[in-house]
């Protein structure tokens, strides 16, 4: 019973998956990343967990309260007993709570920039994930229009032997080509739905078979960049420089608080105290109440020690030079990503697109003339595999043009 629940359970997931299975644009394809990636989801919660800190950090010290009863000896010598309430609190001569709230608002602007680079580069790998994916079924569409070129002239040369127009031999090899092409066609579409399980998996889909296809097709379109503009763009929205802006400013803040907690406090107290009679003959003595305050001050001869406060410094010497280091290294990836760039787009420029037309021409020449006897069977097949190293490495080209174009964008922070 419980394997028959288990399949029928198994047949309505997958009939779901089958149903909800669309086609999928890019634009589509990044918002469902932006809203679903589990990842990205986790990593917004630690937004919640900052502001909760802001939050704690607003809070006051917590007075004390204290009782006390004492017997003198009331029941033996009759000398009373006292009942005394203490109230006390502590008060920090520095603005110790402003400078909590300071960290702790430092450290919530620190998660959210650095919630901003994680999807800076959730949105750059997505964007790779897609081209790569569109490379794939590409590939797959090449694969399979040659099998299916190959079949044809496989059934064709079939007919031919059976009319004595060409040997055994040769309709043997066109089968055995056929099957081949075949081979190369299911690992190519296995490739591709693999890419599409993978976008799958970028939007948090639990159903790996949700997307039938992609919509767009490879193509790359240039755009005229100015490195000078590129730099600049870089330096107003990379997330992680800001990081590290936000970094030397917790720091600094993290030496006030230091500070701050390394001052005076004064404890303040104010008690109040019952004490009833004392019956004692030698020294009797009426009821009486008393009201008591006080102040207390610590000795801060921890003080004397300034390794906390040194190390503190340094941080902060520390971070303004990794500050220095992240402007360098992205003014260093910007010039990086834009030479891959430029070069990858002179590349596809030069690809020229009579290259595939002429591999064509010769394809359909070869099989004609084999189909009329002028030519043999290996020269169609070197032709077949001329045209689709010509076609692959024309897709593969403008692969890696859109490649270069994201990576800037990633370098850029777009």
């Amino acid at each position: 019973m419980k394997t028959r629940n288990l399949r029928i359970s198994i047949l309505l997931f997958l009939m779901v998956c089958s149903a909800e299975a669309q086609k999928l644009s890019y634009d589509s394809y990044i918002q469902r990343v932006k809203d679903n990636n589990v990842g990205y989801i986790a990593e917004k919660y630690n937004i919640d967990i900052a502001k909760a800190n802001v939050q704690a950090a607003k809070v006051f010290n917590d007075p004390e309260i204290g009782f006390t009863y004492s017997n003198n000896q009331d029941k033996k010598m009759q000398m009373g007993q006292s009942y005394e309430g203490e109230l006390g609190y502590t008060l920090p001569l520095a603005n110790v709570r402003g400078a909590r709230i300071g960290v702790a608002s430092a450290e919530k602007d620190l998660t959210e920039a650095s919630l901003a680079d994680y999807f800076r580069n959730l949105k750059a790998d997505a964007a790779l994930e897609y081209a790569k994916a569109l490379l794939c079924k590409k590939n797959m569409e090449v694969q399979y229009s040659s099998y299916e070129q190959m079949s044809q002239l496989a059934a064709s040369d079939s007919v031919r032997h059976a009319l004595g127009e060409i040997s055994e031999t040769d309709a043997m090899q066109s089968r055995l080509e056929s099957k081949t092409m075949y081979n190369d066609y299911l690992q190519s579409e296995t490739d591709y739905r693999n890419a599409l399980i993978q976008l799958g998996c970028m939007m948090g889909d639990t159903c790996s078979e949700s997307i039938s296809g992609l919509t767009d097709s490879l193509a790359f379109s240039p755009q005229a960049y100015s490195l000078p503009m590129l730099l600049s763009k870089a330096e107003a929205n990379r997330a992680d420089l800001q990081m590290a802006v936000l970094t030397k400013t917790l720091s600094e803040r993290n030496l006030r608080l230091i500070r701050a907690n390394r001052a005076t406090e004064l404890g303040l107290t104010m008690g109040f105290a019952h004490n009833t009679i004392v019956r004692n003959e030698i020294a009797p003595a009426p009821a009486y109440n008393s009201l008591s305050v006080g102040v207390s001050i610590p000795l801060r001869l921890s003080n004397l020690n300034k390794g906390e406060v040194r190390a503190a410094r340094y941080a902060v010497k520390q971070n303004e030079a990794t500050l220095s280091a992240v402007k360098l290294q992205i003014a260093s990836e910007v010039r990086q990503a834009y030479n891959s760039y430029v070069a990858a787009e002179l590349m596809a420029r030069r690809f020229s697109g009579t290259m595939i037309s002429d591999a064509q021409t010769i394809l359909k020449n070869k099989i004609f003339g084999y189909k009329q006897g002028e030519t043999g069977l290996l020269e169609v097949l070197d032709a077949q595999r001329t045209y689709n190293e010509v076609l692959l490495s024309f897709y593969d080209t403008l692969f890696r043009a859109m490649t270069a174009q994201i990576e800037l964008d990633r370098a850029v922070g777009i």
